[in-house]
């Protein structure tokens, strides 16, 4: 097999992700050191902050599906299935969980 400069031990290195958590200051991230890190090669260190700010909104969007699954599942739960049990109509309730969905 041919070594390529792709096949190196530092290509891969350099070519790794950054997990996310090293930039969350509440996980004990250091942002500071990722903006100096990326300066250190000539990359811009606005980057940063805008993995950071990107970051941010997916944890709100994903905060919010979870709040909107909670609830769904409390509907099927504690109004649907007595209904469905009891042979009762549930459409509303139906209707309702769909407004949620």
């Amino acid at each position: 097999k041919t070594c390529t400069a792709y096949d190196t031990d530092e290509t891969q290195k350099a070519n790794m992700p950054i997990d996310i958590n090293e930039l969350r200051d509440y996980k004990g991230g250091d942002p500071a050191k990722w903006r100096k890190f990326m300066e250190q090669r000539f990359k811009p260190a606005a980057w940063v902050d805008e993995v950071i700010a990107e970051d941010e909104k997916w944890r709100a969007l994903t905060k919010k599906k979870d709040e909107l699954r909670k609830k769904v599942n409390q509907i099927q739960k504690e109004k649907i299935t007595p209904k469905k049990k009891a042979k009762e109509d549930c459409t509303a309730e139906i209707a309702e969980m769909k407004a949620v969905q």
